[in-house]
């Protein structure tokens, strides 16, 4: 028995705010009708993608059916064309490609009957308008956890796509999936309570931002060698050096003097 690698989409491996800012906040790109907007998008797409997220998916992806048994997605995103787009940016980066399909007629997964026909590099992908998420939430759980919708994530929507997968993942034990479940996600769901590794991105990706997150429990998992307990803060552009003079203190008299003092721009050549 293996691992289970579950992502959240926005925020998590894409930061899908930014495309949605370059293009005036028009909805319309993650539509796209004609491939010369897909094609924008995917490049789109290249540039905004989380690089460890992305680093992660490559290493997981090559220890398919052995480490990994599967790598899900699981998202709130309710565009079919958007999500094939990420899916197809990563099955280009990471080389390969996984299990979901959409041409099996007699699945129970009815996301698989919208999606656009490609090879996909995720295992299984359940969306928010997956009919085993929209029965609504148990109003306990969701006085207890905070949650009024049914846009939570919990284990019973990863044991699901499991059961896609193969029928044979339906027996498998409640513990199996509570200790070999790695969810990744910026927001808090049911399933961080329910499973022993929850990954929480932190703050949720954006380009350009400092991340924070620890992602050690699946790198410690994944590379053989890592030896650190956390993933050095990652940001996509470097500072721009100061052209400013900087100023020097000195005491004369008991007083405290500012002077302008010209400083050799190390960065430049």
């Amino acid at each position: 028995m293996g691992i289970i690698l579950v992502f959240d989409l926005d925020q998590t491996i894409v930061d899908t705010k930014i495309i949605l800012r370059n293009n005036n906040n028009n909805n319309a790109i993650f539509f796209p009708q004609t491939p010369e907007v897909l094609e924008r998008l995917k490049q789109e797409i290249e540039a905004a993608l989380n690089p460890t997220i992305l680093n992660i998916l490559k290493q997981a992806s090559l220890q398919r059916y052995s480490l990994v048994d599967a790598i899900l997605l699981l998202t709130n995103n309710s565009s079919e064309r958007y999500v094939a787009a990420v899916d197809s940016v990563l099955s280009s980066l990471c080389g390969n490609y996984g299990k979901y399909q959409t041409n099996n007629i007699n699945s129970e997964n009815e996301n698989a009957r919208e999606m656009p026909k490609q090879r996909y590099f995720f295992d299984e992908i359940m969306m928010r308008n997956h009919r085993t998420r929209l029965n609504g939430v148990n109003k306990r759980t969701a006085k207890i956890y905070g949650f009024e919708s049914d846009l939570t994530k919990r284990l019973k929507d990863v044991q699901k796509m499991m059961e896609y997968l193969d029928v044979e993942y339906k027996g498998y034990s409640s513990k199996y999936y509570k200790e070999n479940t790695y969810f990744f996600d910026d927001n808090p769901h049911v399933i961080d309570s329910e499973i022993d590794n929850s990954i929480r991105i932190t703050p949720p990706f954006r380009v350009g931002r400092v991340d924070r997150t620890d992602y050690s429990p699946i790198l410690n998992r994944l590379f053989p060698n890592y030896t650190g307990t956390r993933v050095r803060p990652l940001t996509m552009f470097p500072r721009k050096p100061s052209s400013r003079p900087a100023l020097l203190v000195t005491r004369r008299g008991g007083r405290r003097i500012k002077k302008m003092k010209k400083t050799r721009n190390r960065f430049r050549k």
